[in-house]
């Protein structure tokens, strides 16, 4: 069971129905959950510290391990294995709702700048865009005539059910070692 809210406000209010309602629909209850999975971000500020304190807070009430992965890791995650071309390096969009993006290349620190911006200091080659941000920012690749040069593999959100099974896929034990 996965529930995706695209509103800002009211986050905190919103969060524990929100996954009391989830728990509910799957037919799990807190007791059952073996691991408790968060974002660190980048995202909203205000988001990802509610996020976080929440998710730390049930991880301390149920005294299970608390695992996390970055937006960037989790909008991955969810890219269909044959989206992906070992030929053209990721760039992972996240739209901010301002002016900027956060962006991260492969292989490279995340980073928050315009669309244009980030493309002008790009080397020429092969990129597959994806996250909320990509079609954003394939229109900075087409305004700088590099529209080749890249392709929107997604713009797909960062998905839970994605994160959750690489989280899992990792196993508890491993993420109980690091507690």
């Amino acid at each position: 069971v996965e529930h995706y809210e695209s509103r800002s406000e009211k986050q905190a209010a919103l969060l524990a129905p929100t996954v009391h309602a989830v728990l509910r629909d799957a037919e799990v209850k807190p007791s059952q959950l073996e691991l408790i999975g968060v974002t660190t971000g980048p995202g909203s500020f205000t988001g990802i510290r509610i996020g976080l304190a929440f998710a730390r807070g049930l991880a301390l009430a149920l005294d299970r391990p608390l695992a996390s992965r970055t937006t960037f890791d989790a909008v991955s995650d969810g890219l269909p294995a044959e989206l992906r071309d070992p030929t053209r390096q990721l760039i992972a969009a996240i739209d901010s709702k301002r002016e900027e993006m956060f962006i991260r290349v492969d292989g490279q620190p995340p980073l928050m700048a315009a669309p244009d911006q980030a493309v002008a200091g790009l080397p020429g080659g092969r990129y597959g865009l994806i996250g909320d941000g990509a079609p954003e920012l394939m229109l900075a690749f087409t305004r700088l005539g590099r529209q080749k040069e890249c392709a929107v593999l997604s713009s797909e959100p960062p998905r839970a059910s994605a994160f959750a099974a690489v989280l899992a896929s990792q196993g508890v034990e491993a993420w109980r070692e690091r507690n």
